[in-house]
């Protein structure tokens, strides 16, 4: 199954906000605090990355898209770099180039699974 894109589903929210019928309002205003929440994280450059390679990439100071990609890019956030990013995998790799758009790996030119 697909998942839907994150704008969509700010819009659903709000939508739904205003034409549900609701006799305390709490169900309409849970509706516009989720989309509102929704819409921070969207802005959130790091956006997308899972809550360990987030912390990963802010402990090295990689604390924006373009930083990452230069650190990837680099050979410094790679699995096997030297020195070793703790905690970073194959997996985590994966995640990040996925994030990044990247098909597969700058270095070996292996494909991202």
């Amino acid at each position: 199954m697909k998942r839907t894109d994150t704008k969509t589903l700010i819009e659903a929210a709000r939508v739904l906000a205003r034409d549900i019928n609701s006799d305390d309002g709490v169900a309409n205003a849970a509706l516009v605090e989720i989309a509102d929440r929704l819409e921070e994280l969207k802005e959130d450059e790091l956006y997308g990355l899972s809550n360990m390679v987030r912390n990963i990439c802010e402990n090295r100071g990689w604390d924006s898209r373009a930083k990452i990609e230069t650190a990837v890019l680099s050979g410094e956030l790679h699995p096997r770099a030297k020195p070793k990013v703790r905690w970073y995998g194959k997996i985590s790799h994966a995640e990040v180039c996925q994030w990044l758009g990247v098909n597969s790996c700058p270095h070996c030119n292996r494909p991202i699974k």
